[in-house]
C-alpha cells in the first residue's frame, strides 16, 4: 500500500487581474499636413531619448507653420529610466473638426492595451491635418497593443 501526497501551490496559479495604468498627456492637437498627404495612422512606443528627440523634431517641423492650431510645445526631457511614451497620430483628415484621444491604458498579463477614440467629420475649417495624442506611462517590458 502506497500513499501519495500532492501539495498544491496556489501562488503560481493565481490569475492576473488587469489594471488601469494612469497616464499623463504631454501633447494633443492637430498636425497640419503640408508635404506628405499620404500619411496613415501611426502608433508608436518610445522608450529612449534618441527616438523621442527625433519625434519632437519632426512634429515641430510640421507644426511651426501653424502654431495656433493645437500645436503645443512638447517637453524635450523625459526620464526614460522611469517612463515610456505612447504616441498616436491619426491618418490625414480633411478638416480641423477631427480629433483623436487615448482614452484608456490597461496592463494585462501578457501586454499593455491602449484604447484610442477617434471622431471625424468633413465640417469645420478645411485643412489637411492629423490629430495626435502623446502620453507617458511608467516604463514596462510588456508589448503594447493598440485598439
Amino acid at each position: 500500500m502506497a500513499l501519495i501526497n500532492c501539495s498544491s501551490d496556489d501562488s503560481n496559479n493565481e490569475s492576473f487581474t488587469p489594471q488601469n495604468i494612469d497616464f499623463e498627456t504631454i501633447g494633443q492637437g492637430q498636425i497640419i499636413t503640408i508635404i506628405n498627404t499620404e500619411e496613415e495612422q501611426n502608433n508608436i512606443v518610445i522608450t529612449n531619448e534618441s527616438d523621442w528627440n527625433q519625434l519632437v523634431e519632426e512634429l515641430f517641423f510640421r507644426m511651426e507653420e501653424f502654431p495656433d492650431l493645437g500645436a503645443e510645445e512638447l517637453p524635450t526631457e523625459i526620464d526614460f529610466n522611469t517612463f515610456q511614451v505612447i504616441v498616436s497620430v491619426d491618418e490625414v483628415r480633411p478638416s480641423l473638426s477631427n480629433w483623436l484621444e487615448i482614452t484608456n491604458i490597461i496592463e494585462n498579463e501578457e501586454n499593455i492595451t491602449v484604447t484610442i477614440l477617434k471622431e471625424w467629420d468633413d465640417f469645420g475649417f478645411q485643412a489637411l491635418c492629423q490629430p495626435y495624442h502623446i502620453v507617458k506611462i511608467p516604463k514596462s517590458d510588456k508589448p503594447v497593443v493598440f485598439e
